[in-house]
Formats: structure tokens, C-alpha cells, sequence
């Protein structure tokens, strides 16, 4: 899920495609992490940290950490793939407490999650290899094309 609502993938999709259907395709040539297989002793550390940090909702300090991890060659540590789990599943919990919404309300995050989508957003643009200059162009194209 944490893929899914990127804007990374989004940028990708909206590439190579003139419509908002996704043909199965489109999706199975979407850009996707791989993570080590196994677990080594600082990523356990790490993964004690993040948790931590997650569940007191200390974002900001939650990228500090992510400097402390190698996202820029695969295969990527698995606390990373860890992070990515909790924000997205920190998420999905915020938005079903949301109850019953509109479904033009339920188009955009709750303002809780906004802060949890952009620390995924950045955690999957560092793992793209993309420069903060980069993210920030490419960010300036997708609020033209959406």
C-alpha cells in the first residue's frame, strides 16, 4: 500500500499512461523495492527504533534514522522495508477511525496521514536514488498533471 499511494508511482504511471485505468500490464511493470532477505543486528536495532518512533508518531525523527540506512543500492535493509509497513499501516488505521466519509472526502488523506504519506514519499524517492532537487521538480510536474 505504501507503494501504491506514492508519488513516485504515481509520477511512473502517469508516464506512460493517457488514462486513469490501470491494465494489469501497467501494474506488474511498476517500480518496486527489494529488500535483503535476511535480517542483520543493525537492522534489529533499527527496526526497535522505528517502532518506537512510530508508534509516538515522531516523524521528523523517523528521517533522521533513515540516514542511518544504505537506500541508495539494492538490496535494500530490511528495517526500511519494516518502516514502510508500519507508516502505511499507521495509516491505514488513522483512515478507517474516519468512519463513514464521502467519497470525494475519502479521495484525500486525513490531515493525520498527510505527514505519514510524505515521509513515505520521501523514504521511496531516497530508494529511486532521486536528489531532493529532483523530488522537488518532480513534484512541480504532477500538481500540472493531476
Amino acid at each position: 500500500m505504501a507503494l501504491l499511494n506514492s508519488k513516485l508511482l504515481e509520477w511512473y504511471f502517469l508516464l506512460g499512461s493517457s488514462n486513469s485505468k490501470v491494465n494489469e500490464y501497467q501494474f506488474n511493470n511498476l517500480p518496486c523495492p527489494v529488500f535483503k532477505a535476511t535480517v542483520v543486528e543493525n537492522d534489529r536495532e533499527i527496526t526497535n527504533q522505528i517502532s518506537r518512533l512510530v508508534s509516538s508518531a515522531k516523524w521528523g525523527d523517523l528521517w533522521d534514522l533513515v540516514h542511518e540506512l544504505d537506500l541508495c543500492r539494492p538490496p535494500l535493509p530490511r528495517a526500511a522495508e519494516t518502516l514502510l509497513r508500519l507508516l502505511a499501516g499507521r495509516i491505514c488505521e488513522i483512515e478507517q477511525n474516519r468512519g463513514p466519509v464521502s467519497k470525494i472526502a475519502r479521495a484525500h488523506l486525513a490531515s493525520e496521514s498527510e505527514p505519514i504519506q510524505h515521509l513515505i514519499d520521501r523514504l521511496l524517492f531516497a530508494m529511486a536514488g532521486f536528489s531532493d532537487q529532483e523530488v522537488k521538480q518532480l513534484e512541480t510536474r504532477l500538481e500540472g498533471l493531476v
